[in-house]
């Protein structure tokens, strides 16, 4: 089902913590001149920003095509509408960052820190965010084709109406998270885990999902169709409604389950 419509440009989440300036390890960058400096709407494509300081910085529509910006510390800082396509992010630092509508796809992100981020409505397909940190992160109506999220932590998340097309997320942790009218086509969920888990209107179709941890979990008009969930643990799960065609769930656990 198409998602449904949302804001145009979402608020930014509120903080749960301040984004100070960090002490050293970071060189600052703050206004200046050239062809690098930051600013929203600038054209930064290529810049070298790695382990820079720029943190509560506007960079709303700014272009940062192919730009390298590991290790930089982001905190706080406006990114809607921005463009980042195959920018590199690794080991960054992008809490409280606000990427609704941004263009983030064919970034490498590996180990970066995205909690608390809102990506609503971001373009990230074929994005590398293994190892990445998103516990909080907020995801409606984005667009995860391809993505990858090797045992990346996106606990207590929210994603709802998002696309999600050939994702490769063996270990993926979604602790606590709510998931709402989402389906996942042809992805690998592997030993991921969604314990005390909210999902409605969640479909898994053609996804490779051995050993993936659903306890405690509630599952309202949930859909597996050609689905290997073998090993799977659904203890504990209370489900209201679920629709099941040619799925594979040989030696699972359905011990104190309400089905």
């Amino acid at each position: 089902m198409p998602p449904p419509p949302y804001p145009l440009l979402p608020p930014p989440l509120p903080p749960p913590f301040p984004s100070p300036r960090p002490t050293s390890g970071w060189k600052p960058v703050s206004g200046g001149s050239g062809p690098c400096a930051i600013g929203p709407g600038r054209d930064l494509s290529g810049c070298d920003f790695a382990n820079a300081d720029m943190s509560n910085q506007d960079l709303t529509g700014a272009t940062l095509l192919n730009a390298i910006l590991d290790g930089a510390y982001l905190r706080g800082t406006r990114l809607g509408q921005a463009t980042l396509t195959g920018a590199s992010l690794r080991g960054a630092d992008l809490t409280n960052v606000n990427l609704g509508l941004a263009l983030f796809d064919s970034v490498d992100a590996r180990g970066a820190r995205l909690d608390n981020v809102s990506l609503d409505q971001t373009a990230m397909e074929r994005s590398d965010l293994s190892g990445a940190s998103m516990s909080r992160a907020r995801c409606l109506g984005c667009d995860l084709t391809s993505t990858v999220l090797k045992r990346a932590n996106w606990t207590s998340g929210e994603i709802r109406g998002a696309s999600i097309h050939g994702m490769h997320a063996p270990s993926l942790l979604l602790d606590n998270a709510t998931l709402a009218d989402v389906a996942f086509l042809d992805c690998s969920l592997y030993s991921a885990s969604l314990k005390h888990a909210q999902l409605e209107r969640v479909t898994l179709q053609k996804v490779d999902a051995p050993l993936l941890d659903l306890a405690f979990s509630s599952l309202l008009e949930m859909r597996l169709v050609d689905t290997v969930l073998d090993g799977a643990s659904l203890q504990s799960v209370v489900v209201n409604v679920m629709h099941l065609e040619a799925v594979k769930m040989r030696r699972a656990n359905f011990c104190g389950a309400q089905l």
